[in-house]
């Protein structure tokens, strides 16, 4: 995080009423120093009866953070970057303010679908507390294209409403989101076309997961077994409890365990030999 308030580079909200008498400027805040001297844009910050020191803090707060904060009116133009913001997007405060936020950071094709998903926003935002997080796709300002996740929180300064945009850059997030989804629908297709029975269960017992050879071998459905303790499903037969209780005991101690052979009870009655009880299952029938 930057430091606040470090030299030149101090961004200080001044109130109006501080202004010099006779001079012609736009509101809200004083020009920010440095490569952003000349800059004057309307600030969601600096009203009426706020003490400089806290205006001025804000202010460094916001031009420290790591995250982007973009503020808009309540037509969606831009009114306030942070400098995160601006190195985000690639586009200085003076470039930004004034403009359309979906023409300046959202790719044209999107636009159309941006603007609604944004009044969307604005109106959870006004009945929800501020936080919850949304994705859109976004644009630097030399074309590059990253994803944006965005959470919104409303408020209203001289009487008009504006909207803070708390923004990151979660591109990489997406891709490893992404490339895990895919994982798991591989493994999903391989745990559920395999040709022998597969199960798993956590610290408690309580089966968590099986494919559908365990419910064609043992007669039973998904609803009827998972959810429940493994060794009270009444499907294990009697005489390998121990065996059973003990190896499991070994799994989650992290040692080996030793193959064996395990009966189990269909719900016909007959019985179905396991072999190896922990690392997927081959059955076969007796």
């Amino acid at each position: 995080m930057r430091a606040a308030g470090v030299g030149k580079r101090e961004a200080r909200l001044v109130d109006r009423q501080t202004a010099d008498e006779g001079e012609s400027r736009p509101e809200g805040p004083e020009p920010r120093s440095g490569s952003r001297e000349t800059d004057r844009v309307p600030s969601p910050y600096g009203g009426e009866g706020i003490s400089f020191h806290i205006r001025e803090a804000a202010s460094q707060i916001l031009e420290s953070m790591n995250e982007a904060v973009v503020c808009v009116d309540k037509k969606g133009s831009v009114v306030y970057l942070n400098r995160a913001a601006e190195e985000l997007w690639g586009c200085p405060l003076r470039e930004a303010c004034g403009r359309d936020m979906a023409e300046l950071m959202v790719p044209e094709d999107r636009r159309d679908t941006f603007r609604q998903a944004f009044r969307s926003m604005v109106a959870e935002s006004r009945r929800e507390a501020p936080g919850r997080t949304h994705r859109f796709p976004s644009r630097k300002k030399d074309g590059t294209p990253f994803t944006a996740e965005v959470s919104l929180a409303s408020f209203v300064h001289g009487g008009e409403e504006h909207f803070l945009a708390v923004v990151r850059d979660v591109t990489e997030q997406g891709r490893l989101e992404e490339e895990l989804r895919r994982a798991n629908e591989r493994y999903r297709v391989l745990h559920d076309n395999a040709r022998f029975a597969i199960f798993s269960y956590d610290r408690r017992l309580i089966l968590t997961g099986m494919n559908r050879v365990v419910s064609d071998l043992l007669g039973y459905s998904e609803e009827e077994l998972l959810g429940r303790n493994v060794l009270e499903l009444g499907v294990l037969h009697p005489d390998d409890y121990p065996r059973v209780a003990a190896a499991m005991g070994q799994l989650f101690s992290g040692h080996a365990v030793t193959r064996e052979d395990l009966k189990f009870r269909r719900r016909d009655g007959s019985t179905i030999v396991a072999h190896s009880p922990t690392s997927g299952a081959r059955w076969s029938r007796s």
